[in-house]
């Protein structure tokens, strides 16, 4: 059973009593009003935005990395085989014009040097001295014109030979860039469905502690809020520039009308590449700033340490490498535990519901 599979598998929801619900109603506004009395703050420090990445994740930007550059440098493979074919075109267009050419020019040098009567009448039939140099000047005109044109003619030959033999080679090559995409491709899926393996052991592990709580009164509220099984698992696309096509528009929309809108491709190229929940940062960046709305250092949307960044996507790719490194693939109870402790139920409920709307 496929990762996917496997979460769809286990998002059924535990009907609720109208007890409950009120109970858990209750329960919200409580935690609303304490956290209007003490905002949310993140304990994300300069450590945590810097942290070494684990084994694992290291393994997943490299196959990454490797897969975006096979697929580049196929890319222009494809492109020098396009431009090859498109000159050997027109030199198999223009070529026969030119042998016809060079073929009419070595007849009129033929005839100019295998024939005595042309010279006699250039040397009897001038007027004068000038205009024997004249007829002489003619003569040297042909001869450079009917060896210009072989000259053509032989270069235009051995362009086309060239062109062919480069075309074959470049064909070649692609087809070997080719098994290294495909090659490059199963590593990186490899390396991401162990992330979600190791990923879906702890949300396992999570579960458990959560319906340890439910036998007090508040954290059975709380687990009646808290979807048990996180944000609904998003459906993995291999391809890096369909992900992007997926994700960046889906997350313009959620941060439309805020400093982060139209950084969607950003967010979405970053969560590929260090394969984190594409919905994960800018979810945060809601919780902590408003996204981005309120910073409280320059291009910190996210409340982490004291770090100031020059401009969003210097910032949006830190944090994304910062979260994959440190907190995980997705959001979890012991992300939100270590992101933001005194009140992580409450970060874990806002930012799992932002999450849910993108």
């Amino acid at each position: 059973m496929s990762h996917t599979s496997f979460l769809r598998s286990h998002s059924g929801k535990k009907p609720v009593s109208a007890r409950k619900r009120l109970l858990t109603m209750l329960v919200v506004l409580t935690l609303m009003v304490t956290q209007t009395v003490m905002p949310s703050k993140a304990f994300a420090t300069a450590e945590d935005i810097f942290a070494e990445a684990d084994e694992l994740q290291l393994i997943v930007e490299k196959t990454a990395e490797e897969y975006n550059a096979a697929v580049a440098a196929l890319t222009a493979l494809e492109d020098q085989i396009a431009e090859l074919q498109k000159r050997i075109d027109e030199l198999e267009e223009i070529l026969p014009v030119q042998k016809e050419r060079s073929s009419a020019a070595m007849n009129d040098y033929y005839r100019m040097y295998t024939s005595s009567n042309l010279f006699l009448e250039l040397i009897f039939g001038a007027r004068s001295f000038g205009d024997l140099l004249a007829s002489y000047e003619y003569a040297i005109r042909l001869q450079n014109s009917c060896m210009n044109e072989l000259v053509r003619t032989k270069e235009m030959v051995t362009e086309l030979l060239e062109a062919r033999e480069q075309l074959e080679q470049n064909r070649q090559d692609a087809l070997a860039e080719k098994n290294r995409v495909e090659q490059a491709l199963a590593e990186v899926r490899a390396a991401r469905e162990e992330k979600l393996r190791l990923a879906e052991e702890v949300r396992q592990q999570e579960l458990e502690e959560i319906r340890r709580l439910a036998a007090e009164a508040r954290k059975q509220a709380l687990e009646n809020q808290i979807n048990e099984d996180g944000p609904t698992p998003i459906d993995w696309i291999d391809d890096r520039a369909a992900f992007v096509a997926e994700w960046a528009p889906r997350i313009d929309r959620y941060l439309a009308g805020f400093p982060l809108a139209g950084y969607g491709w950003v967010f979405a190229e970053a969560a590929y590449d260090y394969n984190v929940d594409p919905r994960w940062s800018p979810a945060i960046s809601c919780t902590e700033s408003t996204k981005g709305k309120y910073c409280f250092r320059d291009h910190n949307a996210w409340g982490w340490g004291y770090v100031n960044w020059p401009d969003w996507e210097t910032a949006i790719r830190a944090h994304v490498k910062g979260l994959a490194n440190g907190y995980g693939y997705t959001i979890s109870i012991w992300a939100a535990k270590k992101y933001c402790p005194p009140s992580w139920e409450h970060w874990y409920i806002v930012t799992a519901s932002e999450m849910e709307r993108i």
